[in-house]
């Protein structure tokens, strides 16, 4: 369900075929107007706000969490970077996906940081953080980790 709050109303109601894990909102590139992007079972769902389909790919395995962010410094457009609960991170330049970080466990969030910049969770209590391709580091402690906060306290990204 889509939800208009300022409105106090349904933009729409959809039942997702391949299920729903997951729920982002950004632009895909190629795509004009932004999307309600919705992760599921091995497959990743675009919907536009007349619950039209508008993009479709698959994804290694069930999608968890996902984020839009500027991957590289190329252009401006955002990719989707996606965790699974086959140990993947996958970013998604549209449908294409570009680029697959394998990891130890499921990835159970992902959060933008600053652009180019996230940190990730895994499901075994590992943590840690991405520039790009990049990992810049990872620490792993005995309890799970059940939410990430990105932020850059400098204010200046």
């Amino acid at each position: 369900m889509v939800y208009d709050v300022e409105q106090n109303s349904d933009v729409f109601d959809y039942e997702v075929a391949d299920g729903l894990n997951c729920l982002a909102f950004g632009k895909m590139r190629g795509i004009k107007e932004p999307l309600v992007v919705a992760g599921g079972d091995c497959s990743i769902t675009g919907f536009d706000m007349n619950a039209e389909e508008k993009f479709w790919t698959v994804t290694g395995d069930n999608a968890r969490t996902m984020k839009f962010m500027p991957w590289t410094n190329v252009d401006e457009s955002n990719e989707l970077v996606v965790g699974s609960d086959d140990y993947a991170i996958r970013v998604f330049k549209g449908a294409e996906m570009i680029f697959d970080i394998n990891e130890d466990a499921k990835i159970i969030d992902i959060q933008v940081i600053s652009k180019n910049t996230f940190g990730y969770a895994l499901a075994n209590g590992t943590f840690g953080v991405y520039y790009s391709r990049k990992r810049l580091w990872k620490q792993k402690q005995s309890s799970r980790v059940t939410s990430l906060a990105g932020m850059d306290f400098k204010l200046d990204d």
